[in-house]
């Protein structure tokens, strides 16, 4: 076998997979795109239907002024009488309606059959200037081989012709029409046409009686209204109840409207209703094309092209992410696809996005079970190599075998598992080993606690017992001094060392009260030096400066920074504690009028043994603020050292309310 060029890196087993899940789910919304292209009652069109019925009420719109219905209702067939009404009664209602000068007149009435008075019907429909408009419907068994039902010549002959079809979906409602059928345009198209085509109503009868089929072609949605048309009742036109302008320069549509006639269509063409009367309908279509809201399906090859893309985006980002977020980015994607689709709606397109939101609902589960599919493999590898390396004659487990394959995995994990809890065992006495020397530092110190200040205690105990002078002033002195200079170190060693390895006992503690105890703690250094310490007036608040510490440590510190200043400040000045509340932090500060602190020195003040250049006034060791930043360290908190407007030194420490909710320091 040849081995692979080094150059050439073979891709990964995700990635291949990936690929294929991503080849198979182009595949898929592209078939389910094509095959939805007409209405359809499987899943992705009743799908498509939903939304497309939402964004239909989200887009919903007043209709407009300019169309009236003439309404033969039931107030009509009350005072008329039943219908169908004679002819003379037909005529009556033209020539009130040609009398107000519209603009167009269509009648949503077939007139199939002959009858008395078809004569004065013709002469009171040519008796204004309103051009007519008339329906044709289909005659004939099978859709593809109807023929036209025409109206009877002396009515139809020259004049505008126009089919009065709608397109019902597979769910039986209809929300949209054909533009032509069988040769003729759809009648509301007709009606808002400038000039309806008169001349060519004679080419298209022939051409239609002679086709060998019934086409339908353009097919368009139709934009959905708040509410139904103005209406006006046939029997107060007839009776001259309404005012002679009311039709002016209108489009009006005559046609039943009353219960039980028969002309009614399932729709959602209006918000308020789902029953329509025909020439509602009609009334609904030519709103539609006057307002541009007619709604055309994108074509299948565009549609396909968005898909594609909307696809591949959401499956690079779940190769991308983990499994969390990929349940988020698909229930986003499946939401903006909705959304998009309806907002499309009110720009004049409809994305029919049934077969994305499919391909979009199938990619997290096919990706996460590879997902779960690799981690099993991963799982299996690992507990393989826990196997290799258990130097057990057993392998590190039992060698049972079971032929189910999940089993045999659940075993070879139980395995796995034991091998890490010995690990676990192995952990535990390194812990213990580590905990023992801890133990050993803890009697160290005890040690340097006990063993080194004995001596310090007892020279001073020696030199105040002696008061006949024996020893000399002189000597007596410089050993008080330097017996005094190592009991320092000491303490501080041993208060450094418990700052930075004993365990925080957190507890809640009011400020004031440990600022008033280290206060007091060095009030007779203070009275010595001839200085005076300024503590904050107790918080007037409803709730007192409660903070999660170790009092004991803090307090220690704040003793350290009292008794910092009160070496440096000179006699008769004021050293000033200050307590205030910034964000989740609370900032105590100790201000001195000393010389101050050189800003080159202010990054080292809190290094352990570091005295600084100024004249140390009581011989410090050098331990006390590295104490402080040791403690503020440990609470999450922080030191921070500046100077102070008109001479002197400020030191800061921020103390959080609760140390565990700042593990970073800012």
């Amino acid at each position: 076998m040849t081995p692979a060029s080094p150059g050439i890196r073979r891709p990964s087993r995700a990635a291949t997979e990936w690929w294929l899940l991503t080849a198979l789910l182009l595949a898929l919304v592209a078939v389910l795109t094509v095959s939805s292209q007409e209405p359809s009652g499987h899943p992705i069109g009743r799908l498509d239907a939903t939304l497309y019925d939402l964004g239909m009420r989200v887009w919903a719109r007043a209709p407009r002024d300019d169309v009236v219905v003439v309404a033969i209702d039931d107030d009509s067939l009350a005072q008329i009488g039943r219908w169908p009404w004679r002819r003379a009664v037909g005529a009556l209602l033209l020539e009130r309606i040609q009398a107000q000068s519209p603009r167009v007149i269509g009648i949503d009435v077939l007139f199939v059959e002959s009858a008395d008075g078809d004569e004065g019907l013709a002469v009171a429909a040519a008796a204004g200037p309103a051009p007519l408009v008339l329906p044709i419907a289909r005659l004939g068994g099978q859709q593809d081989d109807d023929l036209p039902l025409l109206p009877i010549p002396r009515l139809g002959a020259g004049r505008a012709l126009g089919h009065a079809e709608f397109a019902a979906d597979a769910d039986g409602l209809v929300r949209g029409l054909y533009l032509y059928e069988g040769g003729f345009p759809a009648m509301s198209l007709l009606l808002t046409r400038p000039d309806p085509p008169v001349q060519a109503t004679t080419r298209t009868l022939a051409a239609a009686i002679q086709a060998d089929r019934w086409e339908r072609t353009d097919r368009v949605g139709l934009g959905a209204l708040q509410a139904p048309p103005p209406q006006i009742s046939a029997a107060a036109l007839i009776r001259g109840d309404i005012p002679p302008d009311t039709l002016r320069d209108r489009i009006v549509l005559v046609g039943a409207t009353a219960r039980g006639l028969g002309d009614r269509h399932p729709t959602v063409l209006y918000t308020d209703t789902t029953l329509v009367a025909g020439v509602d309908m009609h009334a609904a279509a030519v709103n539609a094309i006057l307002s541009g809201r007619l709604l055309r399906t994108v074509p299948p090859s565009a549609r396909i092209a968005i898909f594609w893309t909307m696809l591949l985006i959401l499956l690079g980002a779940l190769y991308l992410t983990p499994p969390r977020g990929g349940l988020l980015l698909t229930a986003t994607a499946i939401g903006a696809t909705g959304g998009a689709s309806v907002a499309a709606i009110g720009a004049g397109w409809w994305l029919a996005p049934g077969a994305l939101l499919a391909g979009l609902a199938l990619a997290f589960p096919l990706w996460s079970w590879r997902r779960l599919h690799a981690a099993s493999v991963g799982l299996m590898a690992q507990a393989a190599r826990l196997e290799a390396d258990d130097p057990s004659p057993a392998g590190g487990g039992s060698s049972q075998r079971f032929l189910e394959p999940i089993a045999q995995r659940l075993h070879r994990l139980e395995n796995a598992g034991d091998r890490i809890r010995e690990l676990n065992h192995h952990l535990g006495d390194t812990l213990e080993s580590l905990r023992a020397a801890q133990r050993e530092r803890e009697q160290t110190l005890r040690f340097l606690s006990h063993d080194l200040r004995s001596p310090h205690l007892a020279i001073l105990s020696l030199l105040e017992s002696r008061t006949d002078g024996a020893l000399g002033a002189e000597d007596a002195q410089r050993i008080e001094r330097h017996s005094r200079r190592a009991l320092e170190l000491t303490d501080g060693f041993m208060q450094l060392a418990r700052a930075e390895s004993q365990p925080l006992r957190l507890s809640p503690h009011d400020l004031l009260d440990l600022i008033t105890e280290a206060a007091d703690a060095c009030w007779q250094r203070s009275t010595q030096r001839g200085l005076r310490i300024e503590t904050p007036a107790p918080d007037r608040a409803p709730t007192p400066p409660v903070c999660l510490c170790d009092a004991q440590l803090l307090r220690r510190a704040l003793v350290n920074l009292l008794d910092n200043a009160l070496r440096f400040g000179p006699p008769g000045s004021t050293v000033d504690i200050g307590l205030d509340r910034i964000g989740s932090f609370w900032r105590l500060t100790v201000c001195d009028r000393g010389p101050g602190i050189d800003p080159a020195d202010r990054g080292r003040i809190f290094e352990p043994w570091w005295r600084g250049t100024q004249p140390d006034a009581g011989g410090g060791a050098g331990l006390g603020l590295a104490f402080v930043a040791a403690v503020m360290e440990r609470h999450r908190g922080r030191a921070t050292a500046s100077g102070r407007d008109g001479g002197g030194a400020q030191i800061e420490i921020w103390l959080p309310d609760d140390p565990d909710a700042h593990l970073a320091l800012h």
